[in-house]
C-alpha cells in the first residue's frame, strides 16, 4: 500500500502500529479544517467474516459513549470501500515501551513517574469497569 492513501474522508500518513486483527494509521481529516487523528482499519479477511464485523460493531457503539479523561476519544466509527474503521484522536507523547526502553538498573524509572502512569491507568480500567 502506498502512503499517504484517501480513504473515505480521510488521509492516511503512515502506519503507527498493526496486530493480528487491524492496523493503526495516522491520518488527517480532509476539508476546510483538517485534524490529526488515529484510524484503526480492520483486516480485509476479517471484515468479510459477518460474525467478526458484528461484534466489532458492538465493541464500538460501547466505546462511543466512553469518555474519560484517560481513555482515547473515538471520533467515529464507519466503514470504507467494505473495510470497517475507528476514527479515534491522536494523542501525540512518548509511548510507554519507549519510555522504558531509557531506563535500565541503574538508572530506572523515577516512583513518582511509574505511580503516576499506574493511577492512570487504574482510573481508566476503573472507568471501563
Amino acid at each position: 500500500m502506498a502512503l499517504p492513501e484517501l480513504f473515505g474522508s480521510y488521509v492516511l500518513h503512515y502506519r503507527l502500529a498493526e496486530g493480528s486483527t487491524s492496523e493503526i494509521f495516522l491520518a488527517q481529516t480532509t476539508g476546510d479544517f483538517p485534524r490529526l487523528c488515529a484510524i484503526k482499519r480492520i483486516r480485509p479477511q476479517l471484515a468479510a467474516l459477518p460474525e467478526f464485523s458484528a461484534r466489532f460493531r458492538e465493541d464500538a457503539a460501547h466505546l462511543v459513549r466512553l469518555i474519560h479523561g484517560n481513555l482515547v476519544q473515538i471520533l467515529e466509527v464507519g466503514a470504507t470501500d467494505d473495510k470497517p474503521f475507528v476514527a479515534m484522536e491522536q494523542i501525540d507523547g512518548v509511548k510507554l515501551e519507549q519510555l522504558l526502553a531509557t531506563t535500565s538498573e541503574s538508572d530506572p524509572l523515577p516512583p513518582e513517574a511509574a505511580l503516576h502512569i499506574a493511577l492512570d491507568a487504574g482510573e481508566a480500567i476503573s472507568y471501563l469497569d
